[in-house]
């Protein structure tokens, strides 16, 4: 019995002296586990590569690779595009880009959807003007939770630059330049035109402004072939609408709004 446990504790104590060489080997164990997990993070990686992501809500647009195909890193694939707000971008004349500011609000409309206008503020101004057009950039951005308004339309964008109360307005056909200045031909109760000089203020596509020259509501000629001379007399026509008017022939009259 004292030799049996004897050779017990000289086994007991050999197995002791292989400690060390148990703890490497374990380490190697450990060392080999993370190495395999790291390949697997690898591995799922690489699998999250083959789904394209975007980092917004929309449409695919454009596409740039076809399904299958090799791509380099850094190349585009799919044009992504969010259509619940979208911009416009606007060239406006360098005299009237002190009047635009950020925020200000303004309305777009367009060919593809007539008889609709969307409401919109200005988000960003151009502080320089392009060296070719020399006119200032802004965008408006407009809402569009329904998707009416598609990418690349054609649109119209109205703002206000500047408000004139009780102004007199002509239609831009009224006023005549000439080399004293422009003129506008107004037709008095009598029938009897007279031609006057006047001074023009702001204007749009429609109206001129007249600061001094013609009163409210007088009638002005707007169309004629042959000009209207001084003091010459003009009937009226029967029956005309307010866009025609006076005539001496195939001229008309309209009455300037106040």
């Amino acid at each position: 019995a004292i030799k049996q446990a004897q050779a017990a504790l000289d086994f007991a104590r050999a197995n002791t002296s292989q400690r060390s060489a148990y703890q490497a080997n374990l380490q190697a164990l450990r060392a080999a586990v993370t190495a395999a997990q790291a390949g697997l993070q690898n591995a799922q990686s690489q699998l999250s590569d083959t789904v394209l992501r975007s980092t917004i809500n929309g449409f695919v647009t454009a596409r740039y690779a076809d399904p299958g195909s090799v791509v380099t890193a850094g190349a585009p694939i799919v044009s992504v595009q969010s259509e619940k707000q979208v911009y416009v971008t606007v060239p406006i004349p360098e005299e009237i880009s002190h009047s635009i500011r950020i925020g200000q609000a303004a309305s777009a409309s367009f060919d593809a959807l007539p008889g609709q206008k969307f409401e919109g503020k200005i988000t960003e101004l151009n502080p320089a003007a392009d060296p070719q057009s020399r006119q200032f950039t802004l965008r408006l951005t407009l809402a569009n939770a329904q998707n009416l308004i598609k990418p690349g339309m054609f649109g119209r964008v109205n703002f206000e630059t500047d408000r004139i109360s009780s102004a007199v307005v002509v239609p831009r056909e009224a006023v005549k330049p000439g080399k004293k200045g422009a003129t506008v031909t107004v037709i008095d109760d009598s029938g009897t035109a007279h031609v006057r000089n006047v001074q023009t203020g702001a204007q749009d596509t429609l109206g001129i402004q007249i600061v001094n020259g013609v009163q409210g509501g007088e009638k002005v000629v707007i169309l004629t072939l042959a000009p209207v001379q001084e003091g010459k007399k003009v009937k009226i026509a029967p029956n005309a609408s307010p866009a025609e008017g006076a005539s001496p022939g195939p001229n008309g009259g309209k009455p300037a709004a106040p």
